[in-house]
């Protein structure tokens, strides 16, 4: 029974190591299949371009500004001292009656030790204003990052439909390939057998070598495409990674731009900026309390060292602002209207941008209507000149010409498709909505 249950574990083993070779082999193959989307790249570029870090820090900074602005409302504390010499001191003079006690004028080297604490009561909303303030003037710079990442999602839509293109045209070029092939094997069993002269077999031969003159440049141009979609999403990609060709998505036409978003920042931070420059004509209420050692402390009049507390409420009013306060207040409100002409002014461009987006799309989508008619009957016209061909009713030279012209009609159905594709990914991205 232990032999058998050795010799089992021993069978279990063998299977992992084999298990795990046949893993390791097959690992280049099963990651090459891993198709592409763009909403993976589209994803993985955000993550990648460096300044996508600066939003964290931003989040962070404005955490720390916040904190900072409520350490205004805790009481403040200070520790003074002083030691002074004095060219006079107050002294009384009084007649000398009997009985009335001689008051010694204090002297005039003193010293001077204590603390102050103060808490604000009411600062007129001046700490809540600046915190509002500084909240939204984060948050439009955390918008300003977002507008950055806006553009390289434009950047990477195209370079992903760039490489899907290339990729498409490839699958293309190589179906016509293996039609070629067929050709040349059947007119150079027809030449050795010496029924067609060396004239159809050259013909086919030199066609097969310009295809593959295509088949290297785009090759060529699909891998230096390859190479920039790696550094815009930071990963590598194999030359053999399939490009999934996106599905229609229905178009959003609701404005979600970046740059909104900041423009109408900016009229609320003018609206605050606003508010701020009222508060500082309010008066400011606080409490505050001192404690100390002196010589002379509170009564002036007694030589010696002693302690001695104050304690009540200060009202402070600064009246100098009243001078500045009503030029700060026009500043902020102009500010404010140069925004909102400046966000009209985005909203009309970007309705400019929209009709020629519309435009594209249309038109690409009723080529890619006609397309697929013309390809049916490049197809048709394709298999009646190859039997015509067969029958020797059609020279060579004819059907190749039917041959490559259906190949055309399938490239142009193809680029249609995916500017189509990307006309609709484009006007979503236009809107911010992609």
């Amino acid at each position: 029974m232990k032999c058998c249950y050795k010799q089992f574990k021993r069978n279990m083993a063998a299977m992992r190591v084999v298990c795990f070779l046949i893993l390791l082999t097959l690992a280049p193959f099963i990651r090459a299949q891993q198709s592409l989307t763009i909403d993976s790249c589209l994803l993985l570029s955000r993550d990648h371009y460096p300044m996508t870090r600066q939003l964290d820090i931003w989040k962070r900074l404005g955490q720390s500004q916040t904190r900072q602005l409520n350490t205004n409302w805790l009481p403040g504390v200070t520790i003074n001292g002083q030691a002074t010499i004095q060219s006079d001191v107050t002294s009384v003079t009084l007649p000398n009656i009997p009985g009335l006690p001689t008051i010694t004028p204090p002297n005039k080297d003193q010293y001077k030790f204590y603390a102050e604490g103060a808490q604000m009561l009411y600062d007129g909303g001046s700490i809540h204003q600046q915190k509002l303030l500084s909240s939204l003037q984060n948050e439009a710079e955390q918008w300003k990052v977002e507008a950055d990442l806006f553009k390289i999602k434009e950047k990477t839509i195209q370079t992903y439909f760039g490489v899907l293109l290339l990729q498409e045209q490839i699958n293309v070029l190589s179906l016509s390939s293996k039609d070629l092939d067929a050709l040349y094997d059947k007119t150079k069993v027809a030449f050795e057998a010496k029924a067609s002269s060396g004239y159809q077999l050259y013909l086919v031969e030199a066609e097969k070598e310009k295809l593959q003159q295509r088949l290297i440049e785009l090759n060529a141009q699909k891998l230096a495409a390859l190479h920039v979609l790696e550094s815009m999403i930071g990963r590598e990609i194999p030359a053999n990674t399939p490009l999934t060709k996106p599905q229609k998505i229905p178009i959003n036409n609701d404005l979600n731009r970046p740059e909104l978003k900041i423009l109408n920042l900016s009229q609320r931070i003018f609206e605050v900026q606003h508010k701020l420059v009222k508060t500082k004509s309010i008066p400011r209420l606080s409490a505050f309390g001192q404690a100390g050692y002196a010589n002379p402390a509170l009564n002036f009049l007694k030589n010696e060292f002693q302690w001695y507390y104050i304690g009540g409420l200060r009202l402070n009013w600064n009246l100098s602002s009243l001078y500045t306060t009503g030029s700060e207040k026009k500043i902020s409100l102009l500010n404010k209207d140069l925004a909102s002409l400046q966000e009209e002014t985005f909203i009309y461009n970007i309705n400019l941008q929209q009709i020629q987006q519309i435009q594209e799309t249309q038109k690409n989508e009723a080529l890619l209507r006609s397309d697929q008619r013309l390809l049916e009957l490049r197809t048709r016209i394709r298999a009646a000149s190859k039997l015509q061909y067969d029958n020797g009713t059609l020279t060579l030279s004819d059907y190749l010409k039917d041959l490559n012209a259906e190949e055309s009609a399938r490239s142009n159905q193809l680029i249609h498709e995916l500017s189509f594709l990307q006309s609709i990914y484009l006007t979503n991205h236009l809107h911010g909505n992609q």
